[in-house]
């Protein structure tokens, strides 16, 4: 008897294990990272126009300039993005992002980490809300590579074009 319920135990155990194995782990998303060469331009003046992008770029409310030392040629802050799943008879998403640029002579780093994402789905007249992290299996993933790309082409061309001979 005592056998027959240690076989059932460790096959219970087996079967869990198994089925924890087979499962789709979702994976938290890593952060984007691209460095870009400004030819002939010092830290601060990178930091002047890349601080100026920002002031341009987060418009929104919620987006914020959280940090910023000119003296580290550090700006960090808070991003939103949205998508929408034809808003008024689905809902949408916000992605919250914290960006971050790093700024030295000649070059810049941006760095770009999705943090949450807000569903917000209309059922039966009602709207609910749900916060979750983001990861390589939702479409928010898709979207962040190519919000990333946009954002490093927008702050490239932006400081780029920028510089003190006006």
């Amino acid at each position: 008897m005592k056998q027959k319920i240690l076989s059932a135990l460790f096959l219970s155990v087996c079967l869990a294990m198994l089925a924890m194995g087979c499962a789709s782990t979702p994976v938290t998303i890593e952060e984007k990272v691209a460095i870009i060469e400004i030819k002939g331009q010092t830290k601060d003046l990178i930091f002047d126009n890349a601080n100026q992008w920002a002031v341009k770029t987060f418009r929104k409310a919620d987006c914020v300039i959280e940090y910023s030392n000119k003296d580290m040629g550090t700006i960090s802050g808070k991003y939103i993005t949205e998508t929408t799943d034809n808003f008024v008879r689905e809902g949408y998403s916000t992605v919250r992002n914290m960006i971050t640029v790093e700024c030295k002579d000649e070059k810049l780093r941006l760095t770009m980490l999705p943090v949450e994402i807000l569903h917000a789905k209309k059922e039966d007249g009602i709207w609910n809300y749900n916060w979750e992290s983001i990861t390589t299996d939702s479409q928010e993933f898709i979207n962040f590579e190519y919000e990333f790309l946009a954002i490093k082409t927008d702050l490239e061309k932006y400081v780029s074009s920028k510089n003190s001979d006006w």
